[in-house]
């Protein structure tokens, strides 16, 4: 798993996954690296405990930023198409590793 979390750790520090923006599918980040989905699902879940991606069931795992971390109801998301959607968020606690914002 670290090998996964430094991978995404090290895109998002450097501006290859921007805040308010969908991450790559794990299928693509699997293709893409050789590590597995299911190891970079526990990354991301890591990850998220930190507040740098909000998982968004049965959506997609978003970049977030820490210090200005989702506060209401929705996300805005800017997605791979360019376009951007608004999120409903839903269970925070389950998407941020188990830590209310």
């Amino acid at each position: 798993m670290e090998r996964a979390e430094k991978f995404l750790r090290d895109r998002i520090a450097d501006g290859t996954y921007p805040t308010h923006h969908l991450l790559p599918s794990m299928e693509h980040l699997e293709g893409q690296t050789g590590i597995g989905r299911t190891t970079f699902n526990k990354a991301a879940r890591k990850i998220a405990a930190d507040r740098l991606l909000l998982i968004v069931s049965g959506r997609g795992v978003v970049v977030t930023d820490p210090d200005d971390f989702p506060q209401g109801d929705t996300i805005e998301v800017h997605l791979r198409t360019g376009e951007r959607a608004t999120w409903p968020i839903g269970n925070r606690t389950q998407e941020t590793g188990g830590r209310t914002p």
